[in-house]
């Protein structure tokens, strides 16, 4: 059983044993912190109502600008949680 409000935010989560990682799904009240979503996080990492926005792992260290892979951005959305903000635009 877990939250029943739309999604609206996405992170990631390593699948066990793996190097897969799959999508976390969190609505606005249960949504972990943006820097938090730029992070993978661990396996054992779940998706609990009870404890999130506060995740229950450490997560992994963000790569080197280097060894990202950049898609380009998606439009910018508009339905984000209250503690996250649109990054600014570039002149």
């Amino acid at each position: 059983m877990g939250c029943t409000e739309q999604p609206t935010v996405q992170w990631r989560r390593r699948s066990t044993g793996t190097d897969d990682t799959t999508p976390v799904y969190a609505c606005h009240a249960h949504a972990i912190s943006l820097d938090g979503a730029a992070h993978v996080h661990q396996p054992e990492c779940i998706a609990d109502p009870g404890r999130l926005p506060v995740c229950s792992c450490v997560p992994e260290p963000i790569p080197a600008a280097d060894e990202l892979l950049v898609d380009p951005a998606p439009a910018a959305a508009s339905n984000i949680p209250p503690h996250w903000v649109n990054p600014p635009k570039s002149s």
